[in-house]
């Protein structure tokens, strides 16, 4: 097995349990407050599922160079569906996180919030994007002979003209998401900076690190994007820009879980990072 391989299963599977972990760790702490942020939740599910379908020939041990023909067809289908799925899941939550910054500054809570129906239409779309791009797949792979390849990266892809068309459309849309993705985090970021002289100092601070997060998250996500769709348009693509894209997104889970599992409460939660004796004296967190 190539030691890029390796690098891919080893970043995919690490990306898998630190969501996992992650996921537990605010259903199960009740005092986090990122546990009662459904759209935040929902973006970490999202990922979490997205981290399976490019695995599943290695988990049914089944990543030999002729694996089933079905189960060929039904992970193509799966990773179809699965990436634009993680990109509209991350904007959503982006522009959540923007909108309730802005409104929370002048007092008001953000449209997202007040309507239950909005809130369930916009935790939902992910998984109809989800379901719309594995049905584009499949009347695909129908429609034209699927061409099975599976390459290095132990996971097949529909080479055939309509497969890689479908790609590239899918890429056009990941990086629609990423730069909107983009621009709202440094909308974040200009409106922590703007108001971090008239708010409390240490909420502010806590909330500019929160901004500096989400804004690193989405430009490591842009540069990704953007070697994906410059691998799938350019004809000759060598096989270093292909591997280095492919270990790239197979970071996205583990990414994930250094940007929001990283946060001082949630080390704090798992006994990690140790609380001084003068913060439990001052109260801060």
């Amino acid at each position: 097995m190539a030691v890029t391989t390796v690098l891919w299963i080893m970043f995919a599977m690490f990306g898998q349990w630190g969501l996992l972990a992650l996921l537990a760790t605010f259903g199960v702490v009740s005092s986090l407050p990122q546990g009662h942020n459904p759209f935040l939740i929902n973006f970490l599910t999202t990922s979490f599922l997205a981290t399976w379908p490019p695995c599943l020939l290695f988990f049914t041990g089944e990543q030999e160079r002729n694996p089933p023909h079905e189960l060929c067809l039904v992970q193509s289908i799966l990773i179809d569906g699965s990436r634009p799925m993680f990109g509209i899941s991350m904007a959503i939550f982006v522009f959540h996180t923007w909108r309730s910054l802005k409104c929370k500054l002048v007092g008001e809570t953000p449209a997202t919030m007040r309507s239950s129906g909005i809130k369930g239409l916009l935790i939902l779309m992910p998984y109809l994007v989800f379901t719309c791009w594995c049905i584009a797949s499949l009347v695909t792979a129908l429609k034209s002979p699927f061409q099975p390849e599976i390459d290095q990266f132990v996971f097949c892809t529909n080479t055939s003209a309509g497969g890689t068309q479908l790609r590239r459309s899918t890429g056009f849309f990941t990086l629609i998401t990423g730069i909107f993705q983009f621009c709202i985090s440094l909308c974040i970021a200009r409106l922590v900076w703007h108001h971090s002289g008239v708010t409390d100092s240490e909420c502010c601070r806590l909330t500019l690190c929160i901004a500096l997060r989400i804004l690193v998250f989405c430009s490591l996500q842009l540069i990704i994007i953007l070697l994906s769709v410059l691998d799938s348009l350019v004809s000759f693509s060598s096989i270093e820009l292909k591997g280095a894209t492919q270990i790239l997104q197979s970071m996205n889970g583990l990414m994930t879980f250094l940007v929001w599992g990283t946060q001082k409460d949630v080390l704090k939660a798992w006994r990690i990072w140790r609380t001084l004796p003068t913060e439990d004296v001052e109260g801060k967190p």
